[in-house]
């Protein structure tokens, strides 16, 4: 999928849904009409449908998805936690809401020019949770791209101003 660049073709995952050994599906492809397809195809109910793709939770579970798999929710997991109640409610319009959350911390992956696991290190250093350094240091965010999310986290009332 997104990380191995190895879709699994949607023909494919049906197939897959007969072997008991199974559980489910992550998709991270972004392609949204496929997993769509999936889950709207009849398939054992012990299959899962997951969504591992942020912009795309809101809209999976209000089609069904059995869940969602996200990096970016260890900076700010209650928006994902929501959702998910809410939309076991059929609360939609909530869900969606809940998405506008989710694109807005998008943001901290996009200041950064992409780069997911340095911005997601560093909002959570910001937090308090840990530190912005990678293991191999010269992928760590430079000062000015964690003022950038810090900007991103204050918007969000996650963090105070100074």
């Amino acid at each position: 999928m997104q990380y191995t660049h190895n879709k699994i073709e949607l023909n494919t995952a049906l197939e897959l849904t007969k072997e008991k050994n199974i559980a489910g599906i992550k998709d991270s492809s972004g392609d949204f009409i496929s997993f769509a397809r999936g889950v709207y195809t009849s398939v054992p109910e012990s299959f899962s449908w997951i969504q591992g793709e942020d912009y795309l939770d809101g809209s999976s579970f209000n089609i069904g998805a059995d869940g969602a798999v996200t990096g970016l929710g260890n900076v700010f997991i209650e928006p994902y936690i929501q959702m998910y109640k809410e939309a076991k409610k059929g609360n939609y319009q909530k869900v969606n809401e809940m998405q506008k959350k989710i694109n807005k911390l998008y943001e901290i992956i996009q200041v950064t020019g992409g780069k997911a696991i340095p911005a997601i290190k560093a909002g959570t250093a910001l937090l308090g949770r840990s530190s912005k350094w990678m293991k191999i240091i010269s992928t760590s965010l430079n000062d000015d791209e964690v003022e950038k999310i810090e900007k991103i986290l204050i918007e969000l009332n996650l963090i105070k101003s100074k």
